[in-house]
């Protein structure tokens, strides 16, 4: 703007000096009218930049507002931004936080789980000892009554297992043996109690046998000895009798288990007494 005033001006001044070189008097008046005309220019420039400045100052004002509003803007958004970060970083560590939290409960759950399935499988082995034990001492328990059942069988048995005769077998004019109760002992030996009669019309002494065999009903030989000492020589009234125990054992016993309760054969040998 001043510079286009400056051209102007100038334009003017050289036409008033080309007047001047033609008229001296024109000279003076227009020198005169030349400086008015300055004056007025100059007014007029005073009056035409002053604007203008204004017009400046009110942009430098309104750049200066701006940038102090665009500052603020920008110093608004750094702070949304560091909130922004700052909220990104509170849920990422809420989040840090809630896995490592999940992460402890999940292995407190595992934990107790771990426990619990310890728990109910030691209950279950101690059970299981507690019932193998319990099953150990029925079995136990089982055996000895099986094994005491079958001694009292084998003792019933055996003590129901015996021959007995209430009279004796008289022969005349001879000495003669018969089985009176014959049983098995309890150290597996035959004891026979048998009756001795003598036939005779007068006691006789140092009576014995040549042998001795019994047999049972079906008539296999249980029992055999020979040589028999009787009454270790005592005297046996006329036709009287009297019992004599006999024990066959080692080779004398030919059967250990023989069945007596079907009855007895029995044999001897001549006997003799003086």
């Amino acid at each position: 703007m001043k510079i286009k005033n400056f051209i102007i001006m100038s334009s003017i001044m050289s036409a008033f000096a080309i007047g001047l070189t033609g008229c001296g008097d024109f000279a003076v008046q227009e020198n005169k009218g030349t400086a008015e005309t300055e004056a007025v220019l100059y007014e007029t420039t005073e009056k035409t930049e002053a604007p203008s400045e204004a017009n400046e100052e009110n942009a430098t004002k309104v750049s200066l507002e701006k940038t102090e509003e665009k500052n603020t803007q920008d110093a608004n958004l750094e702070e949304i931004k560091k909130q922004e970060e700052r909220r990104k970083q509170l849920e990422a560590q809420e989040a840090e936080n809630l896995r490592i939290q999940q992460e402890e409960r999940a292995r407190i759950e595992a934990a107790q789980k771990e426990a619990q399935a310890k728990a109910e499988a030691a209950a279950k082995e101690a059970a299981q000892k507690q019932q193998e034990e319990i099953s150990r001492r029925n079995e136990e328990y089982k055996r000895k009554l099986e094994e005491y059942n079958a001694k009292v069988e084998a003792y019933n048995a055996k003590v129901s297992n015996y021959y007995h005769s209430d009279t004796p077998v008289e022969l005349l004019n001879s000495v003669n043996l018969s089985p009176a109760h014959v049983i098995y002992g309890d150290d597996g030996a035959l004891y026979a109690l048998m009756y001795v009669y003598n036939g005779f019309g007068k006691p006789v002494y140092n009576i014995g046998a040549n042998y001795i065999e019994l047999y049972d009903v079906n008539g296999n030989l249980i029992a055999r000895d020979e040589n028999i000492g009787i009454g270790e020589g005592g005297a046996l009234g006329a036709h009287s009798y009297a019992t004599w125990t006999f024990v066959f054992s080692g080779d004398k016993l030919k059967i250990k288990d023989a069945d007596l309760t079907k009855g007895l054969f029995y044999k001897s040998g001549t006997a003799y007494a003086s």
